[in-house]
């Protein structure tokens, strides 16, 4: 009774806070949807401070990764940095979170594209490692089956040299299938079927299967979601 006292006595402050990081919140929703991200991650940010769920992280990292293709590319790689950090931060309170290490699959798999050759294999086996935690604690986690797919479509397209370079710095580097890739894919476009992203994928792994009639189809799809 006189922990309630006590708590009621500075409810108004109390009440104050919750209400506002409530607000921050919702103006930041309204934000990104609106796909402003830049307003989006003010308000994540400082909703951020008072969070005490990885829910606030998770949404203040797909702000600053989404935020990223909007801008030109010499500014998108700090994004994914930022995005990054602040996923393994979301970690120490929700260590067992597959949104987390799928997310964390994801933007790995962006800042590949702005390291070098020896580089990408390395990132590539942290890749498929966030991917395989994600899928372990969820396995109808679309992004973790959308990651793992693209992951073996990138693997399976290795050039020569990639492929010989990786094994002189990294070892045995293991072999992707398009076959493999597929399989996770139509089950990411199954799970989030409004997600152009992965229709997108699907559709350039099926072309490499030779399944051009269904890559058309995934093609088609993706031209007509909002």
């Amino acid at each position: 009774m006189i922990f309630i006292f006590f708590v009621s006595s500075l409810g108004a402050p109390a009440y104050a806070l919750s209400s506002a990081h409530a607000k921050l919140i919702a103006e930041g929703d309204s934000a990104y949807n609106a796909f402003n991200y830049d307003d989006a991650i003010k308000c994540y940010e400082a909703a951020k401070e008072d969070a005490k769920s990885s829910d606030v992280y998770i949404k203040l990292a797909d702000a600053y990764f989404y935020g990223a293709y909007v801008k030109p590319k010499a500014e998108q790689e700090p994004l994914y940095i930022k995005a990054q950090q602040i996923l393994q931060n979301a970690l120490k309170i929700d260590s067992a979170n597959a949104n987390v290490y799928a997310r964390l699959g994801q933007v790995t798999g962006q800042l590949a594209r702005f390291r070098g050759t020896n580089e990408k294999v390395k990132l590539g086996l942290s890749i498929k490692s966030f991917a395989d935690k994600a899928l372990a604690i969820d396995p109808n986690n679309p992004i973790g089956n959308a990651v793992m797919g693209i992951w073996h479509y990138e693997l399976a397209n290795l050039s020569f040299v990639e492929r010989f370079f990786g094994k002189i710095f990294f070892g045995d580097i293991p072999n992707g299938s398009h076959d493999t890739a597929a399989v996770y894919l139509e089950k990411a476009v199954r799970l989030d079927p409004k997600m152009i992203y992965y229709h997108y994928s699907y559709a350039k792994v099926l072309i490499e299967l030779n399944r051009r009639t269904e890559a058309r189809k995934q093609l088609e799809i993706a031209m007509n979601l909002p």
